[in-house]
């Protein structure tokens, strides 16, 4: 498989839906396994297929190493662990909100605060295609949320008032273009 790459905001490939994975082929956990590279190359928690130009319902969320999200969030030690999400699909939220503070690969340099739903049932099939159910909260609930957005399209610009949005696109395309440099450099 070619190695894949971050895309970056305003990349047209962000704002359409993905489409589900129909079966379970190698493709599918060969695409999940490289995601899982690349988000620890780049010290990530949560990477969605759309946003290395694949418009597969796949997404990885990888919160071993997270001790605590702020102050005020601490991470269970039951979500530190690796999820591979295919067809990841949200079935149940709570009515408590949290507001976090979150960030994204395809948005460098680039945070928001953001309210979600604190606690969410979720149902996905995991690399081998076996259904899975889980019940989360907090940091892996915002995640999930998070990821499944760019699943349907939706990123933090989103979330965003019309100044807010102009203002960080020009911020993303400068250090695109400072990224990019040192890419063609190496």
């Amino acid at each position: 498989m070619a190695t894949l790459k971050i895309v970056y905001e305003p990349n047209p490939c962000l704002h359409k839906k993905a489409q589900e994975v129909l079966s379970d082929g190698e493709s599918s956990k060969s695409i999940l396994n490289d995601m899982v590279k690349i988000l620890g190359t780049l010290n990530g928690i949560g990477l969605a297929a759309p946003q290395v130009n694949i418009g597969k319902r796949l997404v990885v969320i990888d919160l071993r190493g997270v001790d605590d999200y702020d102050e005020n969030h601490k991470v269970k030690e039951s979500d530190k662990k690796l999820f591979k999400m295919i067809n990841p699909v949200i079935t149940n939220f709570s009515d408590n909100k949290l507001s976090m503070n979150e960030g994204c690969l395809s948005l460098p340099s680039i945070r928001a605060n953001i309210i979600r739903p604190k606690e969410l049932d979720l149902e996905f099939y995991d690399e081998n295609f076996n259904l899975c159910q889980i019940h989360a909260d907090g940091l892996l609930a915002k995640c999930i949320q998070h990821e499944i957005d760019h699943l349907d399209g939706i990123t933090m610009i989103n979330y965003m008032s019309p100044l807010k949005r102009d203002v960080a696109i020009r911020k993303i395309k400068k250090i695109v273009r400072i990224i990019e440099d040192e890419e063609n450099v190496d």
